[in-house]
């Protein structure tokens, strides 16, 4: 409720003719205060005025933003629910076409010298059908992956993991794979873990994997794990071209991949990063990149002990 406050100023009478000049003067300072009173009640009830008329649209602007936050959520459970059911519903039939065509490769394997002229092919394009199907499992796989970690429905199992041992074994693997070298630093002592084996493990490996992908041939791949107070650092470098600064932030987005990988012949989804941030999450810990022109690209991850 907004009190307005009206003032009468009734002059003396002495004041209506021209011999009451003093007591004019001594009249008028009385009167310019309650002058002064008037114009700060009428300043006070216009600020207040203002005041509920801003409050107003901020609670409407609030409102707005709530129904906003609300109607992206819901946008984001559908998205994540056709993901859900849309590589579950796929599963089924790429894994009857990879059942076929490795029927149909057994079955030439076994004829192989009854085959005719016109057949002989047909071995070398079930081949590049069973490469291709594999690719779109994989596929699947990440987006049921990222959709279930995203959704909070993937349970970690949480165990004692040795990261030193993992870290053996990827490397490992990987240099037999793509005959790359790889400078691997790390600790002679366990490095102990409480996290999902599984998941670190695909972290990892998804981290080693790019850094061969993307970076020239013959070039080291640098691996090192170390301890800081309460946490374990893990660093993959590796020497290929800069991720542009503007890029370094978006990277670790479902789908995302640099323009400069777009117009290569490396094939990837734009998945494998996403799901290594949500597992890195998930663990409570962080990840991210340093990139520049001539010292190549290092993506790091912290994990808690």
């Amino acid at each position: 409720m907004v009190f307005q406050t009206i003032l009468f100023c009734i002059p003396p009478p002495s004041l209506l003719s021209f011999s009451g000049w003093i007591d004019l003067a001594m009249f008028g300072p009385w009167m310019l205060s309650q002058v002064a009173v008037a114009l700060i009640t009428i300043q006070r009830e216009t600020a207040q005025k203002r005041l509920e008329v801003i409050e107003q649209e901020l609670l409407a602007r609030t409102e707005e933003l709530v129904e906003s936050n609300h109607q992206l959520g819901q946008a984001n459970h559908l998205k994540d629910l056709f993901l859900s059911r849309a590589s579950h519903e796929l599963k089924t039939p790429i894994t009857v076409i990879r059942g076929q065509v490795y029927l149909g490769l057994r079955l030439l394997s076994h004829h192989a010298t009854d085959v005719s002229v016109e057949l002989a092919p047909l071995h070398t394009r079930l081949k590049k059908v069973d490469t291709q199907t594999h690719r779109l499992q994989a596929l699947v796989n990440d987006l049921l992956d990222l959709s279930s970690l995203q959704a909070m429905n993937l349970p970690l199992r949480v165990t004692e993991c040795d990261i030193r041992s993992i870290c053996n074994e990827i490397v490992d693997d990987q240099c037999a794979l793509s005959g790359r070298p790889f400078d691997l630093e790390i600790t002679n002592d366990p490095l102990i873990l409480q996290a999902d084996c599984l998941r670190i493990s695909q972290v990892i490996t998804n981290l080693v994997i790019n850094a061969v992908k993307y970076s020239p041939e013959g070039s080291v791949i640098g691996v090192q794990i170390s301890q800081e107070q309460s946490s374990i650092i893990l660093q993959v470098h590796n020497d290929g071209p800069a991720i542009p600064q503007e890029e370094q932030a978006t990277i670790f987005e479902p789908f995302y991949r640099l323009a400069s990988a777009q117009s290569s012949s490396k094939l990837g989804s734009g998945l494998g990063l996403s799901i290594t941030k949500e597992i890195v999450e998930r663990h409570e810990g962080q990840i991210w990149v340093e990139s520049a022109e001539g010292k190549g690209t290092t993506f790091f991850v912290q994990l808690p002990l």
